[in-house]
């Protein structure tokens, strides 16, 4: 048997990867499961409610999106997700980063579409540029 070196390598894991490489194949063995979600529709992931769901055909992607504009202390943007999903799904979101640097803002987001976040913004201090990491999890689009 092989030697487990750490919780996150070594010997344990060198069969699971098959010759994989950044952005290129799939890891059956590693892959995660959603085992329940929760909503208010079972087709559209952004709706709330309490209603306990089995997910089939979903996936996630992620990204991070920069906003540049001249000085101002609130804002609106809206940015695509790489690949449509077929309902909207259930989006997670955080500011990442502000220039000038370390200045506190707010934001909030809507998913406007299957395909469309919208993002609105706003700071006590003149933001010129906002960054934004994003996560969706929802139906498999086409």
């Amino acid at each position: 048997m092989a030697e487990q070196e750490d919780a996150f390598g070594g010997d344990l894991f060198a069969d699971w990867l098959d010759g994989l490489s950044p952005g290129a194949g799939r890891v059956s063995s590693l892959i995660g499961q959603l085992r329940y979600r929760a909503g208010g529709s079972s087709t559209d992931w952004s709706t709330p409610g309490s209603t306990k769901y089995l997910p089939r055909d979903w996936h996630m992607q992620a990204g991070c999106f920069r906003d540049m504009f001249t000085a101002r202390s609130s804002g609106g943007f809206e940015f695509d997700f790489p690949v449509s999903f077929s309902e909207p799904p259930l989006l997670i979101s955080s500011i990442a980063g502000t220039l000038p640097s370390f200045e506190e803002a707010v934001m909030q987001t809507t998913v406007a579409s299957a395909s469309t976040v919208e993002v609105y913004w706003w700071s006590t201090n003149n933001l010129t540029r906002i960054w934004v990491n994003w996560l969706a999890l929802g139906p498999i689009g086409l």
